[in-house]
Parts: C-alpha cells; structure tokens; sequence
C-alpha cells in the first residue's frame, strides 16, 4: 500500500471514529452518564485532531501542481503593485 493511500485511510477511519464517538456521546448526554459522555468526547476531538493532523502532513508532501506557486516561491509581481486590484 503506498503512503498516499495509507494516508487517506487513516484520516477516514479518524473521522469515521469522530462521527461514531460523537454519536455515542449524545446518546450518554441523554442518559446522564456524564463521565462516559467526557470521556467519548475526549475520544471524538482526538480522532477529529488526528483527522486533520494526517490531512495537512500529507498535503504538505505533495508537491505543487503545475501552475500553482509553492508557499517558498517568490512572488511575479512586482512590490509597488498592490495586494488585491481595486
């Protein structure tokens, strides 16, 4: 399996444990079981921060497509040309 794959399946099965959890979580909160329901929210903002976490790294593996500037690229304009025309 390459590594742009692994990626991807890693950050799908994060949001499909974020959505589980925070499924779960309602449905402790409705019950009153508020340690269970910290704890699988707990559960829910980890796999959501693991999520974006394998997202960006693997975003910023990629090099740029044709035509798109790299964030280290130096910019064609010229410095007296303003940010956005007016």
């Amino acid at each position: 399996m390459n590594a742009d794959k692994r990626s991807d399946d890693q950050a799908a099965t994060a949001a499909y444990i974020a959505s589980l959890t925070s499924s779960l979580a309602d449905v402790a909160r409705k019950q009153g079981l508020r340690d269970l329901t910290y704890l699988l929210d707990m559960a829910r903002l980890e796999a959501e921060s693991r999520a974006r976490a394998v997202r960006t790294i693997a975003a910023d593996a990629e090099p740029p497509s044709p035509g798109q500037s790299s964030p280290d690229a130096p910019e064609d304009r010229s410095p007296d040309e303003p940010d956005e025309p007016s």
